[in-house]
């Protein structure tokens, strides 16, 4: 008897918890139909509910079925959270994936993979407003930007995150580019991946965690990080700006410095 109770306890058990992994291990998609941008809207997700880091810890934020425009925005007062985020994803190519801060706050837990397979594509567009990937204890809070796609993070302000590696182009067929036009962006360690990559500054401020002048020191050389479109326009430090950190900025040579000048001249006597 009590073999026969213990069996009927372990079968339950079972099956219980392959319900649990199954709800748990769940893709949330948005929907190519959303009726809005507002990611705390559970009628654009396809389990029809909002994605959460606590309620479903294991539940993966996937945005890969938009057409321009459509993907979510954080705005403004806006907070959202995720196990992990993947930013054109899908079985198949040439799909594209889009996210937007316009003040907005967006936590997770796990990674971001963005452009997932060749043939896709990401967009992240950082106007203002908090991101942060990773557990706060360190671990899981990379970014692969272009893991075998081809994605692009515009950022000009605001701050955002990357509690462990920023990563660009991992795979062969990958590329990842960031224009960094102000804000400040943050990882424990930058990459170039077996693909390209692109990091250009023209404002705002990279930060990686310890002593990578080294590193770099290469990335310059190698063209992979400019200035205004030209490694001789990128400064750094280590343990100044920033105690313990090193801090990649740039700054214009004396004719872009003009050019802009002027601009900015033509653009007062408009008004």
């Amino acid at each position: 008897m009590k073999i026969r109770k213990m069996l009927k306890v372990f079968v339950v058990a079972v099956f219980l918890f392959g319900l649990y992994g199954t709800a748990s291990a769940a893709d949330n998609h948005w929907l190519v139909t959303s009726v809005d941008n507002n990611w705390n809207n559970a009628a654009n997700w396809g389990l029809g509910h909002v994605p959460d880091a606590v309620v479903y810890v294991d539940e993966e934020a996937e945005i890969g079925f938009t057409t321009v425009g459509k993907g979510p925005i954080l705005g403004l007062g806006d907070v959202g959270s995720a196990y992990r985020l993947f930013l054109g994803q899908s079985d198949g190519a040439s799909m594209y994936g889009e996210i937007q801060f316009d003040g907005g706050t967006l936590t997770t837990s796990g990674y971001w993979s963005t452009a997932y397979h060749a043939g896709t594509s990401a967009l992240i567009t950082m106007n203002s407003g908090t991101v942060y990937i990773g557990d706060p204890a360190g671990a899981d809070g990379h970014l692969y930007l272009g893991r075998a796609g081809s994605a692009i993070f515009n950022m000009s302000d605001g701050d955002f995150t990357c509690d462990d590696m920023l990563q660009l182009g991992k795979e062969a067929t990958g590329y990842g580019e960031i224009n960094l036009a102000g804000g400040v962006l943050t990882a424990s360690t930058l990459s170039f991946g077996l693909g390209s990559g692109l990091i250009d500054i023209t404002g705002g401020t990279l930060i990686l965690k310890g002593d990578d002048t080294a590193d770099v020191v290469g990335f310059i050389g190698n063209g992979w990080i400019t200035g205004y479109g030209s490694e001789d326009n990128v400064m750094y430090d280590y343990n100044v700006t920033n105690p313990g950190d090193t801090t990649v900025w740039a700054v214009p040579e004396p004719a872009t410095i003009c050019i802009l000048a002027i601009g900015a001249l033509g653009l007062l006597r408009r008004k």
